[in-house]
């Protein structure tokens, strides 16, 4: 798997998100902005050459995406799709989460809520409390 940090610049979205996935303890195995690039076979099948996460939690092959308006856009929405496959076919869970800037606090707690509950069935808790043993 090829992945790199600092691919992207980051939204204040994403940093109230992080900031309250820290305050309902779910920040640790956390890695935000994190950049994959692809594979040639990749790029050839899929026409994208790589992204950013804006989440990475690597031990629960989770990966988020805080969608702003711009990818409603048709061209955006298909380079969207393109990704979720290459991430899927990797065996990543993919969630992308949109919102409307200013992201409200009710929309974050929603997504919040969605995250904990994803990361609870994949058995968070309990490696957060071995991780820390």
């Amino acid at each position: 798997m090829s992945w790199r940090y600092g691919f992207s610049s980051r939204a204040k979205a994403e940093d109230l998100i992080q900031q309250d996935l820290g305050e309902a303890g779910f920040s640790k195995g956390l890695t935000t902005n994190v950049g994959f690039q692809f594979t040639k076979q990749e790029i050839l099948k899929f026409r994208v050459h790589g992204t950013t996460v804006d989440g990475l939690w690597n031990h629960f092959n989770l990966v988020t995406f805080y969608d702003g308006p711009h990818h409603l856009k048709d061209r955006q929405q298909w380079k969207d799709e393109q990704i979720d496959k290459v991430l899927l076919a990797r065996g990543f869970t993919v969630l992308r989460f949109p919102y409307q800037p200013p992201i409200s606090k009710q929309r974050r707690k929603q997504i919040i809520e969605t995250l904990k509950n994803i990361l609870i069935e994949k058995g968070y808790l309990e490696w957060r409390v071995r991780a820390t043993q």
